[in-house]
């Protein structure tokens, strides 16, 4: 099923922090139109389906039995991610799912099959890969600016907050684990795209602060692929200082990614090239700063992936294989700990 017109119909499961900043990256495209919302919370729904003058309901099954819906976007908490994909796959919309696009690979991948049956885009979205300095960095790894990839590092962290043990998050029947599935599951996927596929992993998985066992709150993950080559990770609910760094190292030099914006710091990308001992390596710098209190250009930019891929009926960037690939990660993590 396809618009044939030239917007995008679409509604958005599941009106949360994300699925909020979702509905108005919608609304904002040239190329698609918010015409649903849904959440079990009537009051959120009144209030936002008020605010774009569009439908609301708390129920999501009627929203995906309807002709004049295209695309769903699904921003519910993880247990029900694939779930809610299928469903709207099955009914014939296309899927931009949140990451980590569910708590199982294999459920995972049962949509992906469903979407490849029917010629249905099915996106989950890992949208730090859009950070305009990441996707620099990707470029200039791909350009070959910096040789072969050694390695690479990566932290992302943040201090989580007051009570966030008793917030879903921290609740493994709905999460489906702690922090290697919240923030470390981009840090994977990251790793994946830059480096992957791998062929052996180390996982450690510690409860050092939260009184959340036996959830972890930090998340140590080292990988290797075939040619040799290791990332190393650090997912982390112990950051008093909200991080995101990504280091990537070749045999010509390095790329360095600071901070995502926000609280998390101005977003910049710095380019060394090789020196030895006391050499002072020559360096670049590239600064994308963020505009307060809008969308960040990852979700736009992730959001216009999305509606091409819809237009012209093939996947653009990121797809739900690439949840499959980092859910493998994760569960065999998991499994590493309770095993």
């Amino acid at each position: 099923m396809g618009n044939t017109g030239h917007s995008i119909r679409v509604a958005v499961i599941g009106v949360g922090g994300m699925g909020k900043r979702w509905a108005q990256v919608v609304a904002d495209h040239s190329e698609s139109m918010l015409v649903a919302v849904c959440h079990p919370d009537q009051e959120k729904v009144d209030a936002l389906a008020k605010q774009f003058e569009c439908d609301g309901s708390t129920d999501w099954q009627p929203i995906f039995d309807r002709r004049d819906v295209d695309a769903v976007v699904v921003a519910t908490p993880h247990a029900l991610l694939t779930h809610v994909s299928r469903a709207a796959l099955e009914s014939g919309k296309h899927v931009f799912c949140e990451k980590p696009g569910g708590i199982s690979s294999t459920a995972i991948q049962e949509g992906v099959n469903i979407a490849q049956q029917r010629g249905l885009r099915y996106r989950v979205n890992f949208n730090i890969r859009l950070h305009p300095a990441v996707t620099l960095a990707k470029e200039k790894v791909d350009e070959g600016v910096i040789g072969n990839l050694m390695f690479l590092k990566a932290i992302y962290g943040h201090a989580a907050r007051e009570g966030y043990e008793n917030e879903w998050w921290c609740n493994k029947d709905i999460s489906g684990g702690g922090e290697l599935i919240d923030q470390g599951s981009h840090i994977i996927d990251l790793a994946n795209w830059f480096l992957g596929p791998f062929t052996s992993q180390a996982t450690v998985l510690e409860t050092g602060f939260w009184p959340i066992a036996p959830l972890e709150d930090n998340a140590f993950v080292l990988l290797k692929n075939a040619q040799g080559r290791v990332a190393q990770l650090h997912a982390s609910w112990t950051h008093w200082k909200k991080t995101f760094r990504l280091e990537l190292y070749g045999e010509n030099g390095y790329l360095l990614v600071d901070g995502l914006g926000g609280q998390y710091g101005l977003e910049r990308l710095t380019h060394g090239k090789r020196a030895f001992g006391r050499e002072t390596p020559p360096e670049q710098q590239w600064e994308f700063p963020s505009e307060p209190g809008k969308p960040d250009t990852a979700l736009k930019n992730s959001w216009e992936q999305f509606v091409q891929s819809v237009h012209q009926g093939r996947d653009i960037g990121m797809s739900a294989t690439d949840a499959v690939a980092a859910l493998k990660i994760i569960e065999a993590g998991y499994n590493a700990r309770t095993g």
